[in-house]
């Protein structure tokens, strides 16, 4: 997780020597975002202004995703029959999720940043899921020999790597790789599906 820290510097502090220490046992420990000097309010307003408009898109994308889940979840008890778009809807909330624990500004609205990147990590690890879920159903789950070993790997992926995290083996960082690709392998399958649909 990374955060900016705000200090005051006074006038009898000019010409001293700003030095800058971290405590910490991560191995990620000890980098140093970009220093920025001037009034607090200055550096926020140019934060907002650099990643305001993104985390607009994304708040906005996860009311319109929670709205499509609950309607969707109303529809199946009102018709007794399965409704597609709820796993769409899950998926775009995932998606909003990671850009809104990952904007510049999360520190200002998500007072916990631990808590905040752990969520990130974990909407990126499953955010593939209820997309290929969603292809599967759209197409009568004529590929379903294909997306059942994907599917399988997402949630491997995502078991394994919060283990290897809650017990201290690897950070998630060290794992981001392999959701990577098992995000890569989730779009090139589903794609690919749907592509032979045309």
């Amino acid at each position: 997780a990374s955060a900016y820290v705000f200090f005051k510097i006074n006038q009898a502090d000019a010409g001293k020597v700003l030095a800058i220490e971290t405590v910490s046992d991560s191995s990620y420990s000890g980098r140093v975002n970009q220093v920025l000097v001037g009034e607090k309010q200055d550096i926020v307003n140019n934060f907002i202004k650099e990643s305001g408009l993104i985390l607009v898109v994304a708040f906005t994308t996860a009311v319109i995703s929670i709205i499509s889940v609950v309607v969707s979840i109303i529809l199946r008890m009102i018709h007794k029959k399965e409704i597609d778009i709820v796993y769409l809807g899950l998926g775009t909330l995932l998606t909003s999720l990671i850009m809104i624990t990952e904007s510049l500004i999360r520190q200002f609205y998500l007072p916990n940043i631990t808590i905040a990147t752990d969520v990130g990590f974990f909407a990126t690890k499953l955010a593939p899921y209820p997309f290929l879920i969603y292809v599967n159903l759209i197409q009568g789950k004529r590929y379903q020999k294909l997306h059942i070993p994907v599917l399988i790997c997402i949630i491997v992926n995502f078991v394994v790597s919060t283990g290897l995290h809650v017990f201290g083996i690897m950070d998630f960082l060290d794992t981001m790789n392999i959701d990577y690709i098992v995000i890569v392998v989730a779009l090139v399958v589903g794609g690919g599906t749907l592509l032979a649909d045309l």
